[in-house]
């Protein structure tokens, strides 16, 4: 406890003097204040504490005292990344961290103290057992506290293939997991921020126990939404209540896939698969980052670069993915062809498409939407070229034909219509088909938008009645259209991205 080792009546009023006495501007009068706060430490359920059984930073056992809720907002703001590309772990201003080397009776030997200032920077402080202020390596310190400012929560364990996720077995981090957050040694890298970790480790740990107290309930709740793969013990409360719900489905195939990629680094299928994994839960810049990762490995790669041109996409950063997507397409020609499977397969359980054809197919959709129709037009035209079944056909020629009459090309249009036939059958391209059929009048605008009446229907089949209708001057409808979309279908689909630009387009068009 903080108080048997003095902290409070000498360590708090050293610390705030020395600041004074150093006129540190970083701290200001409220970051000091905040450290008398440390007062209720022991009483107050919004700090957490926990002693490591052993800290190869130090020694000794260490017991380190953090603040539950700044950290947990820590987390919650956390934007992603993986290895090298992770973001940060920023914790608001006036965050104080607190470790105490532990003698074999348990007292404080040495106390280190760490404060965020109100720029966001660190700071430390560090006292001995009798409070008198002692030199301190601050570069060492917040390797061991931080990190190397970066934080990757589902690898918090990188060196041993029994520590890989946080989420281990009660009795494997009571014993192992948790006395190594202490020790930088044991870090790759210095890849995650040790408290980050730290909260989610605890707290899966005291969740599988059903000894949650209140406090931690409502951050366990919150941070359970933002990092499910990792905090995958039940759902309980204090009293120790079986699970509400079973994992979600897509967080069950995340985990198993991270759990692939941790067990083979390099293999180039397991990180695809842990990246496609995440992008399918909308984690794009986790996705890209790992995809990133992979191509340091694997620079020749026509996958990677297929996939993380298509987050580009889904991320609207155009002029990226134009490039991922056209090296990908050089790529994917230089060798056979492969099919791609289906993260989320069909009713059939049938893969349709191929490396070669979805790297034609989203390198063409990358240049319509940065604008060059033309390449586009193009692109798509070989796609359809090479197309082996109708589906492929379909979404190829739905898009053909809308990057043909926005360059005037007639005949290409024309083109992407005449394969279709009252006995044309897709197996999932449903939206694309109906659209074509609107475009051979065996459909009416208003028959395609009921069949697909869900948000992510409207997308594909709204967008092509919208562009269908702009193809024949009914902008006013076609406005209309484009808005809803834009306003209740996924914003990450293709169609929704369309919308987007067109809607700019019409924009800049009549402030002409």
């Amino acid at each position: 406890m903080l108080r048997s080792s003095h902290f409070v009546s000498r360590f708090v009023p050293l610390l705030c003097a020395a600041l004074a006495a150093a006129q540190e501007p970083a701290f200001e009068a409220a970051d000091r204040a905040s450290f008398a706060a440390l007062a209720g430490l022991d009483d107050d359920e919004r700090w957490q504490r926990v002693t490591l059984r052993a800290s190869r930073a130090s020694g000794t056992p260490r017991r380190l005292h953090y603040s539950l809720p700044a950290l947990t907002a820590a987390l919650l703001d956390h934007p992603g990344g993986t290895g090298a590309h992770a973001a940060p772990l920023r914790v608001p201003p006036g965050t104080i961290f607190v470790a105490e080397d532990l003698d074999v009776h348990g007292a404080a030997q040495r106390t280190e103290l760490l404060a965020i200032d109100a720029q966001g920077q660190p700071r430390f402080a560090a006292f001995d057992a009798r409070g008198a202020r002692i030199a301190i390596d601050e570069a060492s310190c917040a390797r061991c506290h931080l990190g190397a400012e970066r934080f990757v929560p589902w690898s918090a364990f990188p060196d041993e293939a029994a520590e890989q996720r946080i989420e281990l077995a009660p009795s494997a981090r009571d014993r192992h997991a948790l006395a190594r957050f202490g020790d930088p040694a044991r870090r790759s890298s210095g890849a995650i921020a040790p408290y980050g970790a730290l909260l989610l480790g605890v707290l899966g740990e005291r969740a599988s126990r059903g000894a949650l107290s209140a406090t931690e309930r409502a951050s366990y709740a919150a941070l359970r939404a933002r990092y499910p793969e990792v905090l995958l013990a039940p759902d309980a409360s204090s009293s120790g209540a079986a699970p509400s719900s079973p994992v979600e489905p897509r967080v069950a195939a995340l985990r198993a896939a991270l759990d692939l990629h941790l067990a083979s680094p390099s293999d180039e299928d397991a990180l695809i698969w842990a990246g496609r994994r995440f992008a399918y839960l909308g984690r794009f810049d986790e996705a890209i980052a790992l995809f990133t990762q992979g191509l340091v490995l694997h620079p020749r790669s026509a996958k990677l670069r297929r996939h993380r041109g298509h987050r580009y996409l889904s991320t609207k950063r155009f002029d990226l993915a134009v490039a991922d997507l056209e090296r990908a397409r050089e790529l994917a020609f230089e060798a056979p062809d492969e099919v791609e499977p289906d993260g989320a397969p069909n009713a059939l359980g049938i893969p349709l498409t191929t490396l070669r054809s979805n790297a034609l197919y989203h390198a063409a959709l990358a240049h319509y939407l940065r604008g060059d129709v033309l390449r586009a037009r193009d692109l798509w035209s070989a796609d359809l070229a090479m197309a082996s079944n109708d589906d492929r056909r379909a979404s190829a020629s739905c898009w053909l034909w809308a990057a043909a009459r926005r360059c005037g090309d007639a005949v290409a249009a024309e083109r992407a219509l005449e394969w279709v036939s009252p006995a044309t059958q897709v197996i999932e391209n449903h939206a694309y088909l109906d659209v074509l059929r609107l475009r051979r009048g065996e459909l009416t605008a208003e028959e395609v938008l009921a069949l697909h009446p869900g948000s992510t229907g409207l997308a594909s089949a709204g967008y092509g009645v919208a562009e269908t209708w702009l193809a024949a001057g009914e902008q006013g409808k076609a406005r209309a259209l484009l808005q809803r979309i834009v306003a209740v279908a996924p914003p990450a689909a293709f169609g929704t991205l369309a919308a987007e630009v067109a809607l700019q387009r019409l924009e800049r068009a009549r402030a002409r």
